[in-house]
């Protein structure tokens, strides 16, 4: 059966010309910059612009907080549009601004991230001729209100011609809950591009010394979103005990979200707040990372983890929790170290042994860096997304 586009006046016609590119649009609802929107933004700069034709789409939050990645996009180049949303959840204004913006830009795969974008999508597709693709992060258990949102996704996904996962993790979740079949999953992961590992130690101390760290100050730094899943509050009660031992030790925390006031409220109250600095949203938070020690990332709940993966491809030591789908990109002791969630005095023990043995250091960052350019890399994942691409249109 033939696939359907649009002609000028919106009515369907035949599949795009042979030799055009594929038109496809990403659906997003982002509140704040995460691994979702680093993972997108990373298949954009990879993927082939000859065939594929990528724009995106984001929600229009209260509070404008979809900004710092809606202008990013616009910064490189790429199209964005803003769909209307707010407090209310306006579904159906909402979908008519979907389906106009899917039919004037001729969009023949629509794929969605996160659970408004995958509810929209389903709504969407019911009045659009478009294929609908979503991927899903993860299932877990949280709060009330996002416990109802993940059902509320699971029903809406069920009507999607192709649902992807981030994980092996989330894959076997996804059988389990019935959602699809083994075979009519695809995992698509992000991949992660190795960096130039390769920093003088007098450049990098002149860097470290310009933002005022010492060469004989063990700086931690961790990467992501402000959200209560990541548990900054055990980080910063980590810290504490870390400093307590070792005086001179530094955190950064490169990210934002709505937990930031309450953070740095902690932070004064178990006056560490000295020795902590909330870098706020930095762009390319790797370009700072591998002026630190060490990078931490205690977490409840992760798929793989965007900072994880680029801290890996920067050959960062690491201290995480050993949650999700981590296991899929680190070994325990080999490429990075591994602390069960919630055991806070374990990971204190393991980011003090670090900081008193660079060799361990430069051992775990090494192998770490070498596992991802083998078997995690941009070029593997753009390649199974562009395969997905084609298999659902049938190509």
């Amino acid at each position: 059966m033939p696939y359907s586009t649009y002609s000028d006046n919106g009515t369907e016609e035949s599949a795009s010309v042979k030799g055009s590119p594929v038109r496809v649009m990403h659906l997003i609802h982002t509140v704040a910059w995460g691994g979702i929107e680093t993972g997108i933004v990373k298949w954009l700069r990879k993927i082939d612009s000859a065939r594929f034709d990528v724009r995106l789409a984001c929600f229009a939050n209260r509070g404008g907080t979809e900004a710092p990645f809606a202008d990013f996009i616009k910064g490189e180049g790429w199209p964005i549009e803003r769909i209307p949303w707010g407090r209310r959840k306006p579904f159906f204004k909402a979908a008519r601004a979907l389906k106009r913006i899917l039919m004037e830009n001729r969009i023949q795969i629509l794929h969605t991230h996160n659970c408004y974008a995958d509810m929209l999508g389903a709504i969407v597709s019911a009045i659009v001729p478009v294929k609908i693709v979503t991927t899903v992060y993860m299932w877990s258990d949280l709060d009330w209100k996002r416990n109802l949102l993940q059902r509320l996704d699971a029903l809406a996904v069920r009507f999607f011609d192709q649902i992807t996962v981030h994980c092996d993790y989330t894959f076997r979740r996804t059988v389990e809950m019935g959602l699809a079949r083994p075979e009519r999953l695809r995992k698509l992961i992000s991949g992660f591009e190795p960096r130039n590992a390769c920093i003088l130690p007098q450049e990098r101390e002149q860097k470290r010394r310009s933002r005022g760290i010492g060469p004989d100050e063990p700086l931690l730094v961790y990467v992501g979103r402000f959200h209560p899943e990541k548990a900054l509050d055990q980080l910063l009660r980590i810290f504490k005990e870390v400093v307590a031992r070792r005086p001179k030790a530094k955190l950064w925390i490169l990210g934002d979200g709505p937990l930031e006031g309450e953070l740095k409220a902690l932070a004064k109250s178990l006056r560490i707040d000295h020795a902590v600095d909330f870098l706020g949203f930095v762009s390319d938070p790797f370009e700072l990372v591998p002026l630190a020690d060490i990078q931490v990332h205690p977490s409840n709940i992760e798929g793989v983890s965007q900072a994880i993966g680029e801290g890996m491809a920067a050959a960062m030591p690491m201290v995480v929790s050993d949650v999700g789908g981590l296991r899929e990109i680190m070994e325990p002791g080999k490429t990075g170290i591994m602390v069960p969630a919630g055991d806070e005095e374990g990971f204190v023990r393991a980011v003090l042994d670090l900081i008193d043995d660079k060799n361990g250091r430069e051992r775990l960052g090494a192998a770490a860096r070498e596992f991802i350019e083998r078997e995690y890399s941009i070029d593997i994942a753009v390649d199974e997304l562009e395969k997905t691409y084609c298999e659902v249109l049938n190509e």
